[in-house]
């Protein structure tokens, strides 16, 4: 069988499946699992290095903002200090957003 005849057969099971409301996909099953736990373990991965390094940023900001005496030198460090904060929130807040986007494709699926 050529991969263009297994292509075929694939789709055929897929509209067939689709057709009958049974929603076996066959050999494409497994996609959306492992591109569930691609997601989960990029998310954990980008929370626990980005977040102590979020930390760095703004606790030397902050440390600039307080003994800085030039005016434009606080101004900058108080923009960068929100900017990693609102960085922080996000990052912070992004495995709850996908679970929240995984729940309504479920439901919207059923």
């Amino acid at each position: 069988m050529t991969g263009h005849d297994k292509s075929s057969a694939i789709l055929l099971r897929i509209t067939e499946g689709d057709l009958y409301g049974n929603r076996d996909l066959g050999s494409l099953s497994g996609i959306a699992e492992s591109i569930s736990g691609l997601i989960k373990n990029t998310s954990s991965a980008i929370l626990y290095a980005v977040v102590p390094l979020t930390a760095l940023i703004m606790l030397y900001n902050l440390v600039i903002m307080m003994t800085s005496s030039d005016q434009r030198k606080v101004d900058s460090s108080r923009a960068w200090l929100v900017r990693a904060a609102i960085v922080l929130v996000v990052i912070i807040a992004l495995p709850y957003i996908i679970s929240f986007v995984r729940d309504i494709g479920r439901a919207l699926s059923r």
